[in-house]
């Protein structure tokens, strides 16, 4: 299907199963709310092939797009086509004002930039990585769960030089059982093959991060001595337990109580709880389990490198330097998102 000159837009909504490929009007977003120490977020794609059973979006197009792109999810996927030129586009307009140190970027807020096989096809996230590296801004964060990203690693190499180091790359490994990750994410590329990327970009002395967000049943030990060489640290997100889950849908007008310890589970989808139930793994949700695992990979790689983040995100405890473009010396920090 191509794009002729159609522009989606909250009223007209393309409600239909596949791919389709269209055009956007921008393709930096403003951030806000748990995105806010960065400046804008990039999504090459609308919707997400991979269709993890927590995953958050979904709940986002229901608001936006009507119940479709929700009921749907993981069966349509929107190809913005002409993202790269209105990437450079817009870059070229912030390096003419003398801004584009100031702009943080997070890669993947609602999609992952490299899910298969539509990025494997179209190469939109490789694109859009050669545009940044003629464009240099002040900070960027990339967010997966896709062992394609080593495709791109000249590219990676290149942006972590042209950067000054300041580049993440966050890979989401939210438990090492096979197992449990076909249950909660069954389109999804093996584990090990996850980790086995994170170690080629951790070697070759790029910052690399861990997202163990939502935290999933998983052997601990093991999982920690798996984690330890191929990154620089990791972010658990803990999900709230089935009874309080349960209790907020009941009743709207309360929130899931986050005073036992940070979740991320009032906008997760209904399905997830129902595997969870299903398989028996309700046990391992409850703030007790979550934190004895937290406790141990904590106890194996150091408290400094096991970060703990409210609803699946939190702020590197590492200040970077300014990279030698940006005019400002100022803090960056990196958040992480337990979902592409």
């Amino acid at each position: 299907m191509t794009a002729k000159n159609f522009i989606p837009s909250p009223k007209h909504f393309i409600q239909r199963l596949g791919v389709v490929e269209i055009k956007c009007r921008s393709i930096l977003t403003p951030t806000r709310g748990f995105l806010q120490e960065f400046t804008h977020s990039i999504n090459p794609y609308s919707g997400c092939w991979f269709n993890c059973s927590y995953c958050y979006v979904p709940s986002g197009f229901e608001l936006k797009h009507g119940t479709w792109g929700k009921e749907h999810w993981g069966k349509w996927v929107h190809v913005k086509i002409n993202a790269p030129r209105v990437l450079e586009k817009t870059l070229d307009k912030w390096n003419r004002l003398d801004q584009l140190a100031d702009k943080i970027i997070y890669f993947g807020s609602v999609t992952d930039p490299y899910q298969l096989p539509w990025e494997r096809r179209y190469r939109l996230t490789r694109k859009l990585l050669k545009i940044f590296i003629r464009y240099p801004v002040g900070f960027i964060n990339i967010q997966t769960r896709s062992p394609l990203i080593i495709r791109d690693l000249d590219l990676l190499m290149e942006l972590n030089d042209v950067l000054g180091g300041n580049i993440a790359i966050c890979m989401t490994l939210p438990t090492n059982d096979e197992h449990v990750k076909r249950l909660f994410e069954h389109a999804t590329p093996a584990l090990v093959h996850r980790r086995t990327a994170l170690k080629i970009i951790h070697d070759k002395g790029i910052e690399t991060q861990a997202s163990v967000a939502p935290l999933l049943p998983c052997n601990p030990e093991l999982f920690a001595e798996q984690l330890d060489l191929i990154c620089d640290r990791v972010v658990v997100g803990c999900l709230i337990e089935l009874e309080d889950y349960y209790d907020f849908r009941k009743n709207q007008k309360t929130t899931p109580s986050q005073k036992k310890y940070p979740s991320i589970g009032a906008r997760t989808r209904e399905q997830f709880y129902e595997i969870a139930r299903k398989h028996g793994y309700e046990w391992f949700f409850r703030p007790l389990e979550q934190s004895r695992v937290i406790h141990q990979l904590r106890k194996h790689l150091g408290k400094e490198r096991v970060l703990q983040g409210q609803y699946g995100f939190t702020i590197s405890a590492k200040i970077r330097k300014p990279n030698q473009n940006m005019k400002k010396s100022s803090k960056i920090r990196a958040l992480t998102d337990f979902m592409a």
